[in-house]
């Protein structure tokens, strides 16, 4: 604290070697970033950050590493205003780097929810493993000077322009005009698969996304790179749905179902074909036919059914073989971040660190404290990857709305029928109510409507011996 006052009124300070307390302050300039491709030739990268020392690398990854493991957090950093750090490089004699929590701090957010203490010290080195889109990412921290590969760097300049994609124009064999935010939507799809990047497609229902889905499949067909099949995983009430619009709209791409009981004289036509649809109850029955194969793009429609990363469906759609994958859901968080981790689990894994890791980091801060920081950071993430338009926000695209009201007459027998039980439920409903409260009698309310909706629907939906007749 005393030594920076020291010098600017005139004194020269010197530090005898057998001190034993050797303090760095590296200028800005003498930091470096490197991120490199792995020795492996995998898709991920490794990215190193230290300072240059007397001609000599000093990487900060482990120390900063031990720092957090030992306490040191970024609320600690934000409260210390212009304060600074200090981080030894060792023990003993070893140097002390002395660092602005200002400069730190940005570092530390990033870095923070990257690094697994115990991960890095069983691996060893002061690397860090990155994928491409979180090292594009990390090149945008303040000031530090880091130098990616030309792959990275591509990705970077693109992210910088997202919001301004160059349009892909749909493709001439799809039978649909597309609305200006289906566009987009195409456009956003292709950024993907240019990147190797997998995403969620999180439009409200009813904005069109098998519609988007469908042109971006005939995109792949028409440019040549869906040499292999792709398969859409979707709830069994929609795989009609499925078939349908793809004949509708891509009638170039051949379509297969796989469904009902004979399906297994199908799967001899799983490779001759360009598209195939199957459910998530017979993904888990059909596994070691559909793992064998690779498919080019993988689908998930109504994502939401592998929220629950422990489910058999879950596993075995990441047990899948293919280049591309993409979730489509208007609710990929329906209770919780942790369901949100788990498509992202699929998509890509790592890329939200494992499930503990992403508790601790962004979940509980977000969930229990309100932690706003957290909160962005993980939007930011997410932002290249998740795609969201409401139909508020894309309303002007819309045709109006249409309501057609169509009354239906009951007959005698079940007017009677619905009397009978409205009179019955509407006496227990008071009669719950004035003794223990309506906060108390929701569940009994709740099974009269029930009961009243099921006599609208049918009545043998009722479990009543009076409704079978």
């Amino acid at each position: 604290d005393e030594i920076p006052r020291l010098r600017a009124g005139g004194w020269r300070i010197e530090i005898a070697p057998d001190f034993g307390f050797s303090l760095l302050e590296v200028p800005i300039k003498d930091w470096y970033g490197d991120i490199r491709d792995t020795d492996d030739h995998s898709s991920l990268y490794d990215f190193d950050l230290g300072i240059e020392h007397e001609g000599e690398r000093i990487s900060l990854i482990p120390v900063i590493a031990q720092a957090i493991e030992q306490g040191l957090t970024c609320e600690a950093l934000a409260g210390m205003g212009e304060g600074k750090v200090l981080l030894s490089l060792g023990d003993g004699n070893a140097p002390v780097v002395c660092v602005p929590a200002r400069q730190l701090l940005p570092l530390l957010r990033f870095l923070d929810e990257l690094l697994d203490p115990k991960a890095l010290r069983k691996r060893g080195g002061g690397k860090i493993r990155l994928d491409r889109l979180r090292a594009a990412q990390l090149d945008g921290l303040e000031g530090l000077p880091i130098q990616p590969p030309e792959s990275v760097r591509i990705l970077r300049d693109r992210l910088r322009d997202f919001e301004s994609l160059t349009p892909v124009q749909p493709p001439p064999g799809l039978r649909a005009d597309l609305r200006d935010y289906q566009q987009q939507g195409l456009t956003w799809l292709q950024f993907l698969r240019e990147f190797g990047l997998h995403g969620v497609l999180a439009d409200d229902m009813g904005l069109g996304k098998p519609l988007q889905t469908l042109a971006h499949l005939q995109c792949e067909h028409e440019a040549g790179r869906s040499d292999r099949p792709s398969l859409i995983i979707a709830p069994t009430s929609v795989l009609r749905n499925w078939v349908s619009e793809a004949r509708r709209f891509t009638p170039s791409l051949s379509v297969l179902l796989l469904h009902g009981s004979e399906r297994q004289s199908d799967f001899q036509h799983i490779r001759s074909s360009q598209l195939v649809v199957t459910s998530y109850p017979l993904l888990i029955r059909d596994l070691d036919q559909l793992r064998d194969q690779e498919w080019h793009c993988l689908i998930l429609d109504e994502a939401q059914n592998i929220k629950n990363p422990r489910a058999q469906a879950t596993q075995a759609a990441c047990s899948l073989n293919a280049r591309h994958r993409l979730c489509l859901s208007g609710t990929p968080m329906e209770n919780h971040l942790g369901e949100l981790w788990s498509l992202f689990h699929f998509l890509m894994p790592g890329f939200l660190g494992d499930r503990n890791h992403f508790r601790t980091t962004f979940r509980n801060p977000i969930e229990k404290k309100g932690d706003l920081d957290q909160q962005h950071l993980l939007a930011q993430r997410l932002r290249p990857v998740l795609l969201r338009r409401t139909k508020d926000t894309v309303a002007k695209d819309l045709p109006s709305k249409t309501e057609i009201l169509h009354y239906i007459e009951f007959p005698e027998a079940q007017t009677q029928l619905y009397e009978t039980i409205r009179a019955a439920m509407d006496k227990r409903v008071r009669e719950a109510i004035s003794q223990q409260g309506l906060d108390r009698s929701h569940i009994i309310v709740l099974d009269a409507l029930l009961k009243l909706r099921q006599v609208c629907c049918h009545p043998a939906l009722l479990k009543q011996d009076t409704a079978k007749g």
